[in-house]
């Protein structure tokens, strides 16, 4: 018994110390590499590293050489068991006003090892709210949007393609 209990210490040990010293810059640009394979660039963002999360500050988001949205805060915190991803205030740049919402006031995505086949994604925003589960297994995504006024107002388009469902608009897509 205290052989499996010592054992257990030195595991929850390594485990810390593994994620309390990886190189999380080194991650965040190998992730922003293969990023820029699908044409998908951050720049002009601050790096912050802390013991268990990471940070990124006043990015810009460019796509396909264009630039597409201003990022304030993004907050990348990995445990062992549970990793979340977090974003506030992304405002899409003018040129793209007419087909996208403005402003995203808080993005998360969260990856837990007790469900480990799917991603929750929860956002906020001008378009009202959003909640999605990406099926890793199945690589389906299903998006849930509680529109709000000025998205059923002005976005009409991207609404079209949902299905409405008991107040909800409901997107599922294979990737």
């Amino acid at each position: 018994m205290k052989t499996l209990f010592k054992g257990l210490v030195y595991i929850s040990f390594l485990l810390f110390t593994i994620i309390m010293f990886l190189p999380k810059n080194n991650i965040y640009y190998f992730v922003e590499e293969k990023l820029s394979n699908n044409k998908i660039i951050l720049s002009n963002e601050d790096i912050k590293s802390s013991l268990f999360d990471f940070e990124i500050s006043k990015s810009l988001l460019i796509y396909q050489n264009t630039k597409f949205a201003k990022i304030e805060d993004i907050k990348i915190k990995s445990f062992v068991f549970y990793n979340s991803i977090d974003v506030s205030n992304i405002e899409v740049l003018d040129k793209y006003t007419n087909q996208y919402p403005i402003k995203t006031k808080s993005l998360n995505l969260s990856y837990s090892i007790l469900n480990p086949l799917f991603v929750d994604i929860k956002s906020t925003g001008d378009f009202g709210k959003l909640s999605a589960k990406l099926d890793l297994l199945k690589n389906k995504i299903t998006y849930r949007l509680t529109a709000s006024n000025s998205m059923k107002k002005d976005y009409k388009k991207i609404l079209r393609k949902m299905k409405l469902k008991k107040g909800e608009y409901i997107y599922e897509q294979q990737f």
